[in-house]
């Protein structure tokens, strides 16, 4: 059973920002104004504040025909292109939180604030249930106006530390499906997990499209294989990465696995997945996901789990060279 707590209280919390939107705006303002140069500076080593600027402007350009685009059934909400950056831990949640230091272990993203614009106001007054579901996605079409690495050859932004946000395995989605954790990020940027730079094959600094989802299903049964790594690797926040074998001993690890499955409010197919379990991290590639009480009926892209009673499956193990 997954996630059939935290609805109402999101619930509540919508109607507090939405009474409280003259005083929200301009806190957001301040708090992108304060937090981007740090970001800016732990990512970038070797950029130069004109190329970043560039980038933005760019990215902002490429947006003016999205936003102005006429709306119908499919697209609602207009998509936005934005740069992506990993979430770091200024945009950890309070202490007593329910996702505290599980920024790595779940799907959650920071938006900026324009973008909670879009999906509270709407178009014709529609209320999106939650969780809203954001799809972001690769450029990799120029005729779409700007591509992932921006219309450059050389990437905007390096990582101080050789972060590479390695694959893992061979066949990767082209797209990924996240929640917002927050609406704070400063103009022009999102902030992802670093699962979402695996599974798109991303570096820091170059662009992705996001998108409101409002037809993804609730999910019904998704089937899980652990991963097992051949050669020692280290995982981006430097624990150690455990085994399948390791992960199947723990007591109870099908009950493990389900609490932690909770910082997920969808699963993406195809995808792989982390969270960290005592000094261990271990990785899941999430092989199918389905829709219906029974998981009757496969889907293509993902599942929504939170509210959700999914079964969950264990495949065989696969050893990943």
């Amino acid at each position: 059973m997954i996630h059939r707590q935290h609805s109402a209280l999101i619930h509540r919390l919508i109607r507090r920002v939405q009474r409280s939107a003259v005083l929200l705006g301009p806190l957001i303002l301040l708090l992108s104004l304060s937090i981007l140069p740090s970001l800016v500076t732990c990512v970038s080593s070797s950029s130069s504040n004109s190329d970043l600027s560039s980038l933005s402007t760019r990215v902002s350009n490429s947006n003016i025909p999205l936003v102005l685009s006429p709306a119908n059934e499919a697209n609602i909400v207009n998509p936005l292109n934005l740069i992506a950056l990993p979430l770091p831990h200024h945009f950890n949640p309070p202490l007593g939180s329910f996702s505290r230091d599980h920024l790595e272990d779940g799907d959650k993203i920071s938006l900026p604030s324009s973008y909670w614009s879009h999906i509270s106001d709407g178009r014709g007054g529609i209320r999106y249930e939650v969780p809203w579901v954001i799809r972001v996605s690769r450029l990799d079409d120029p005729s779409q106006g700007i591509t992932t690495t921006g219309g450059v050859k050389t990437r905007v932004l390096q990582p101080k530390k050789n972060v590479t946000y390695k694959s893992y395995l061979p066949s990767s989605p082209s797209s990924v499906l996240c929640s917002p954790l927050d609406f704070r990020s400063p103009s022009n940027y999102v902030f992802l997990p670093p699962w979402c730079f695996r599974a798109l094959g991303l570096r820091p600094g170059e662009v992705v499209r996001c998108h409101l989802e409002t037809t993804i299903p609730k999910g019904g049964r998704i089937k899980l294989r652990p991963l097992t790594f051949k050669n020692e690797i280290e995982s981006e926040d430097g624990c150690r990465v455990g085994t399948a074998k390791e992960f199947m001993s723990i007591d109870n690890h099908q009950a493990v696995l389900e609490t932690e499955l909770k910082h997920y409010s969808t699963l993406t197919s195809g995808s792989v997945v982390s969270f960290k379990f005592g000094d261990a991290r271990y990785f899941f590639k999430v092989e199918e996901t389905r829709e219906g009480k029974k998981g009757e009926r496969k889907v293509k892209d993902g599942v929504k789990v939170m509210d959700c009673d999914v079964i969950v499956e264990f495949l065989k193990e696969k050893i990943v060279k």
